[in-house]
């Protein structure tokens, strides 16, 4: 039974999943409850308290126990001390001083119990007389002398003592940089007080020479019987006989951190450790380095060391030794004895009575799983058979419900037999009203569980499949998804989910597919009327008529997109054409001989660099031509000189009998890296085309970007819009445009309201913010790729819109007062609190008599007008009947 249970597959929306979860979920509860006692009752807590105490108590044993050694046995030097300035002599000191003071000293050492004790006189120059006695084991005093090497003085005496030489002995003692410091410091307070108990000095560990020991020394001032600074006294504890009063075992029987003393000086808080003892103390603490202390329990000055070498945290508690008393002069330098325990160590029995609260709750969960899913099995087995029937069944027929034994759901299953039959009447219901729309709509549906496929009537009708085909693939899963993958091998760009099905003939099809649980449903509809509808409006947009190649605003979108995703490492041209004669043909023939030269010679244009081109009609006879992806300028000239040896093949024959060849100027501008907009390429390749007509008609020149010539020409340095000498000759070309196609062309004046009383209250700066501002207003307004918009005066703007007609052009105003105002640039001079701006314009089919200057006017006069008005105005030029 147990193997049955685990067999089935887990369904989180199960019964058995269920049941079993409620279960889980009211153990946790109640084991939560129980074991959570220990944590929210305040035991754990309390526990943790305990842990911090032990730990603070140990180290402050042990620093009460270092404390007294140091300063009540190492350090009593003073009754010796006496003695031995009694027996200083006034005069110059020789041997005999030191061999009368000798037994003073070694009583001196044995009754502090240290590991040396010395005498070091005045310094002459880097050296002085001293003598300096060690014991390498002060715990095993010899009576005899016997353990006591000589560390410095004369070696008459230390012959006379028997006792012997050390391996670095000297006669002198010679202070270096590394070991004076021991003599200098307490030295050098002599002059503060004749009290040498209070002048006693502590060193931080040292070497008395190179490869010797180290040590720590306990130093004070000696001075004779008339008070005479005569040099120091003091004893040695070597860091080996220091280190056996820090036990490691104190703290924690195995691989204990122990202790370390720690010290700062004066001027510093932080504590570097001066004596650290064992290996994996060394180990696990740079010595070189301030312990970086993270406060952990306040009250009993337990820290975390953040800089150690181990995983694990380390716990430091640190407890002050007080060598020094108060208003002495070393009372700012303190020695700290430092306890340490990693985290396992310190926590150990918090972590065990964590683990044992851990693995309750786990083998509750554990325990409540298992009976969950014993009496969840039992309890689902009865309709984990009813769904298995259910599932068995073949799709197509009908399928009895058997009863479980359950009231609740031997009566939901009478429910669901009922909805199914009428599910079913239904849905044929609906199958037939789609079949009578006669709409050209198939669907399918492919089920995870079944290799079948389900496909409505319209199906095999919409893809025309014969009968053995269709039967093929609906038995076959992996055959229909074959061919739907086929269907989808041809989209149509710019439209969604729709596929060209047959590359020969124009039908179209969308298919939609939509994934659920355990099935994929379908539904494919034919839109070859619609997306041929699109097509036609697609090609009369961006299409000349007469040529057929892209007109002036397509080939302009195209080449602004090609030339921003152009491969830097290849060849880029832009040409401006011109077709010569046209004029003459068109005065001397008609326009329908013009019509035919223009579209000869887009022929002709059309066979320059085959597939790496953009050809484009701009205007009447301009063309526009962009070369892309050419490996070298080499090839790119041999293209264009080989499409002007072609001319002379494009002959036409004209109605008085003469036979003419095509003749076209062109201006080819090499486009480098350089980022320039489409029109400020276009301007250059113009002055390079007209450049052409006047002294090489007929035939191309090349030239590169003048870009400081096009940056100082064309564009405002303040808002990168073009100035008033470049507007002039851009709205001489869109009137002649507009001449000659008979279309309307509206031109905009615009002024900001009260700029002077602006620019007095705010300054020029945010005179020049402003009016970039609402450059940036005037961009987004009117964007359109043949817009003109250019800074005419101070505050003052211009707007050239071709197509434009007085109504549009009064719709745009508006929005466009409305944008800026909508901008809230604080304004105090002006009624409205904000800046605002007024606009005259003027709109219509320019004739042969008019041209940039009088249009110009015109539209300052409107804006003259709107501004009599108010603030904020609009105002059209109307155009008289005789004008």
């Amino acid at each position: 039974m147990i193997w049955n249970i685990l067999k089935f597959r887990i369904d989180r929306k199960s019964i058995l999943f269920r049941v079993t979860v409620l279960v889980v979920i009211l153990v946790i509860i109640q084991s939560s409850v129980l074991l959570g006692f220990p944590y929210f009752g305040g035991v754990m807590g309390q526990a943790i308290d305990n842990t911090m105490r032990s730990f603070m108590d140990k180290t402050q044993n042990r620093n009460a126990y270092l404390k007294g050694e140091m300063k009540n046995s190492w350090s009593q030097v003073a009754p010796y001390m006496q003695r031995i300035s009694n027996k200083l002599p006034t005069e110059q000191v020789d041997d005999s001083f030191f061999e009368s003071v000798f037994d003073d000293l070694v009583g001196m050492l044995r009754a502090t119990k240290t590991s040396g004790a010395f005498i070091l006189l005045d310094r002459e120059g880097s050296e002085s007389p001293a003598l300096y006695l060690r014991d390498y084991e002060p715990r095993l005093n010899d009576f005899s002398n016997k353990d006591l090497y000589m560390i410095l003085g004369s070696s008459a005496i230390a012959k006379e003592k028997k006792i012997p030489l050390d391996r670095f002995w000297k006669n002198r003692m010679e202070y270096t940089s590394e070991n004076k410091d021991f003599f200098d410091i307490p030295y050098s307070k002599a002059s503060l007080t004749f009290n040498t108990e209070l002048l006693g000095y502590w060193s931080t560990p040292f070497t008395l020479f190179q490869n010797d020991m180290q040590i720590l020394t306990y130093s004070m001032p000696l001075f004779d019987s008339n008070r005479k600074l005569r040099g120091i006294i003091g004893v040695e504890i070597s860091v080996n006989y220091f280190s056996k009063f820090l036990p490691s075992n104190d703290l924690h029987d195995k691989d204990s951190l122990g202790y370390l003393i720690g010290y700062h000086g004066e001027g510093t808080q932080s504590i570097k450790p001066v004596l650290m003892v064992g290996a994996l103390q060394k180990r696990m603490i740079n010595q070189k380095e301030d312990l970086n202390l993270l406060e952990v329990d306040k009250d009993r000055n337990i820290f975390s060391i953040e800089n150690t070498n181990s995983e694990e945290t380390i716990y430091a508690c640190i407890d002050q030794i007080g060598l020094y008393k108060v208003n002495t002069p070393f009372e700012n330098e303190s020695w700290y004895l430092i306890g340490m325990m990693r985290e396992d160590h310190l926590l150990s029995y918090i972590n065990k009575i964590k683990s044992i609260l851990e693995i309750s709750i786990l083998a509750s969960i554990i325990m409540a799983i298992f009976g969950g899913i014993v009496i969840s099995y039992f309890f689902t087995k009865p309709i984990a058979r009813l769904a298995k029937r259910v599932g068995d069944r073949e799709h197509d027929k009908s399928v009895e419900l058997l009863a479980t034994g359950f009231t609740e759901i031997d009566g939901l299953l009478g429910a669901i037999e009922s909805a199914n039959v009428r599910l079913t009447e239904s849905a044929v219901r609906l199958s037939k009203i789609i079949d009578l729309t006669d709409f050209p709509i198939g669907a399918f549906e492919i089920r995870d569980d079944s290799d079948r496929i389900f496909v409505t009537e319209q199906f095999q009708t919409i893809l025309e499949l014969d009968d053995h085909r269709l039967n093929r693939m609906i038995q076959k899963k992996d055959l229909f998804t074959e061919y739907l993958s086929h269907l989808m091998k041809s989209p149509v760009r710019d439209e969604d989910s729709v596929y060209k099905m047959d590359l020969d003939h124009d039908k179209y099809i969308r298919i939609k597919i939509v994934e659920e649980d355990k099935s994929t449903i379908g539904v494919i509809v034919v839109v070859s009327d619609e997306i041929l509808g699109k097509n036609l409006i697609k090609e009369e947009r961006d299409y000349d008529p007469l040529t057929k190649l892209l007109n002036r605003k397509a080939v302009q979108l195209k080449i602004e997109k090609t030339l921003a995703q152009a491969d830097p490492k290849k060849i880029t041209a832009l040409i401006m054409f011109d077709l010569d004669n046209l004029k003459i043909i068109n005065d001397s023939f008609g326009h329908k001989w013009g019509d035919s030269y223009i579209k000869s010679a887009a022929a002709a244009l059309s066979g320059i660099g085959n597939s790496s081109h953009i050809l484009g009609r701009r205007s009447g006879d301009e063309f526009v031509l962009l070369l892309h992806g050419f490996s070298s300028r080499e090839a790119i000239l041999t293209a264009m000189n080989d499409f002007y040896a072609s001319l002379d093949q494009h002959q036409i024959t004209y109605p008085d009998g003469s036979l003419k060849a095509l003749s076209i100027s062109g201006g080819l501008l090499w486009v480098d890296r350089v980022s320039l907009d489409y029109e400020e390429l276009l301007h250059q390749a113009d002055q390079l085309l007209y450049a052409a007509k006047n002294n090489k008609k007929g035939f191309y020149i090349e030239g590169h970007i003048d870009h400081q010539v096009e940056l100082l020409s064309i564009r405002d340095s303040l808002t990168g819009l073009y100035n008033q000498a470049f507007l002039k000759e851009l709205l001489d070309k869109e009137i002649a445009r507009s001449q000659r196609d008979k279309s309307y062309l509206t031109i905009f004046m615009a002024d900001v309201d009260l700029f002077k009383l602006f620019n007095e209250r705010l300054g020029m700066h945010q005179g020049d913010t402003c009016l970039i501002e609402i450059a940036s207003v005037l961009n987004a307004s009117v964007n359109r790729p043949n817009d003109i918009i250019a800074r005419f005066g101070d505050d003052e703007y211009c707007m050239v819109l071709p197509g434009v007609l007085p109504d549009g052009a009064l719709k745009i105003g508006y929005n466009i007062i409305e944008a800026v105002e909508n901008k809230k640039i604080s304004h105090e001079a002006s009624p409205l609190g904000v800046v605002s701006l007024t606009l005259g314009f003027v709109s219509l089919i320019p004739t042969g008599d008019h041209d940039s200057h009088e249009l110009i006017l015109k539209a300052e006069q409107a804006l003259l007008n709107a501004k009599t008005k108010g603030l904020k105005s609009i105002q059209e030029y109307l155009i008289s009947s005789t004008s």
